[in-house]
């Protein structure tokens, strides 16, 4: 939530320009904002991981950022729960019950 919130800060007028979820994805693409991610990590308690790891990890973790920076936006939460529902696999393991 701390990254989203000062991506916001640094980003207000772009985020706020968003009107559909095209300009969203449009607006997550490149590597700007996981570059940017990446190094707030490390800045909190010394947090790292090798490249091995992050690639393992990104496919789970990106998806939750561009969320969080996603409600941000016009669009809000349900520009977060599109973003985050494809991963969040808890309806899925409900539907199995």
């Amino acid at each position: 939530m701390r990254f989203a919130s000062q991506w916001y800060d640094r980003h207000k007028a772009e985020l706020s320009a968003i009107k559909t979820y095209d300009e969203l994805e449009t607006y997550f693409q490149g590597g700007e904002l996981e570059q940017a991610f990446r190094n707030f990590a490390l800045s909190q308690d010394k947090l790292s991981c090798t490249e091995a790891e992050w690639t393992r990890t990104k496919t789970y973790m990106m998806p939750q950022v561009r969320a969080l920076v996603g409600r941000y936006s016009p669009l809000g939460e349900n520009a977060f729960y599109r973003l985050y529902l494809p991963i969040d696999k808890t309806v899925e393991k409900a539907k199995e019950l």
